[in-house]
């Protein structure tokens, strides 16, 4: 499965959802993340929600993944099964360029 990268339409240019050069040494590589936990729904197969992470995405498509992945309400929160750890969580963090939790 290919993940391509995910460019913000404005704003941070080095935005890139492959986990790009900013990349932390040590972390987890948030293309790593979307192929195990995110492109079965939102990808060029299936886009619930209309979300798919194997194209450019909004900045409010963003802040929604932003809010849904970190919601402490279950029936809200994505994956559906299960939450992400924190290092997943900061690679999404990292590559949307927002301060980790």
């Amino acid at each position: 499965m290919k993940v391509e990268p995910i460019t913000q339409p404005s704003g941070n240019p080095d935005f890139n959802l492959t986990g790009g050069p900013q990349a932390i040494k040590g972390a987890v590589n948030i293309s790593d993340v979307l192929k195990n936990k995110c492109v079965t729904c939102h990808g060029s197969q299936k886009q619930t929600g209309g979300l798919n992470f194997e194209t450019p995405i909004s900045d409010a498509q963003q802040a929604s993944v932003l809010e849904r992945i970190t919601t402490k309400d279950a029936t809200r929160r994505m994956p559906p099964k299960g939450e992400l750890t924190v290092t997943e969580l900061n690679a999404f963090f990292q590559a949307m360029g927002v301060p980790a939790k």
